[in-house]
């Protein structure tokens, strides 16, 4: 009994597990997803012009179902531009990830909304249906296999050249949607085991509540939808 005991007082305490480095380490893949899902939205902003104006005797059928993929990526722009400044408050926050713990989990629900909004913008027709946009009923991610199954498209070596990028481009960015979640969910929780720093004051100090992760995303959505809704009538 006295061995077990100084074999077990004597065995290395387990090593603690850093954080802070875990921490920085999700915020920076939510960064390298931002990268992914810009670069995969731009390819389907600039692919579809050329499906829309860049081919002679293109149908009008398939120009419209390239326009209505095309102002679809109108709005993810504008989601970017909300989603860019979240998660640069992440990059700020994660210097001192106890002190800004709270701060970190608000951001963090506020941009999983964005992201779930980003990404349904391509699955759901709901977006192209409420916008109204030249081809309803169905999402820019069904319209773009259309695009890519269509003869006269396929007949064009320029047309099938940019429906195949627009397609792949499309499955990168839900790729990196998904790859996001993922990391977002892995620094909620770390953000969650993450010890808050313990204060000397005996008096308690009054706080307030953070906001409910999501809740200022729903004001960013109410203002994206009306300005790509402005943008979408003037084309």
């Amino acid at each position: 009994m006295e061995e077990l005991e100084d074999a077990l007082a004597e065995a290395p305490a387990s090593a603690p597990k850093e954080s802070g480095s875990e921490i920085a380490g999700s915020v920076g893949n939510i960064d390298k997803n931002m990268v992914e899902l810009k670069g995969a939205a731009e390819v389907i902003h600039e692919e579809t012009k050329v499906i829309i104006s860049g081919v002679e005797s293109m149908p009008d059928e398939m120009k419209a179902t390239a326009k209505t993929v095309h102002l679809s990526s109108h709005a993810l722009k504008h989601i970017e531009v909300y989603m860019d400044s979240y998660i640069g408050k992440l990059d700020t926050y994660k210097a001192e990830p106890e002190k800004n713990k709270a701060k970190m989990l608000v951001t963090a629900g506020k941009i999983e909304a964005l992201r779930k909004l980003y990404q349904d913008t391509i699955d759901s027709g709901d977006f192209v249906t409420t916008m109204e946009l030249p081809v309803t009923g169905k999402s820019p991610y069904d319209l773009t296999h259309l695009l890519i199954e269509d003869a006269d498209v396929q007949a064009s070596p320029e047309a099938i050249s940019a429906a195949g990028n627009v397609h792949s481009a499309v499955h990168d960015l839900e790729d990196a949607a998904k790859s996001m979640r993922l990391n977002l969910e892995e620094l909620e929780d770390a953000l969650v085991e993450l010890e808050e720093p313990t204060t000397t004051t005996t008096a308690p100090t009054p706080t307030s509540t953070p906001e409910a992760p999501g809740f200022g995303a729903t004001f960013a959505i109410t203002g994206i939808l009306a300005v790509a809704y402005m943008v979408f009538r003037k084309n």
